[in-house]
């Protein structure tokens, strides 16, 4: 915030929501999807990461370009062998 404040980009704390619980639940989906089935594997994650984008470059608001931060960092996580040593095996 302070960022956009000192770059004095206009309207983006003005025009910014409430997200609430989402950060945490794109972080853990994108550190989940890469464990389940191997569709869910091999599409998951590129299709949140598109999506959200998507979301950023349309509506261009705080919350939207947020959203990849946690993105990086679940799917950075989902990489961890700490992770991968206490989830099931995969079938």
């Amino acid at each position: 915030m302070w960022v956009m404040v000192s770059a004095r980009i206009p309207g983006a704390l003005s025009g910014a929501r409430d997200v609430g619980i989402s950060y945490g639940l794109v972080a853990t989906a994108a550190c989940l999807l890469p464990l389940g089935p191997r569709p869910l594997r091999r599409y998951g994650l590129p299709a949140l990461a598109l999506a959200l984008a998507t979301a950023w470059v349309l509506d261009q608001q705080v919350a939207d370009a947020g959203h990849l931060v946690p993105l990086g960092l679940g799917a950075f996580a989902s990489r961890t062998a700490w992770l991968h040593t206490r989830a099931p095996a995969r079938r």
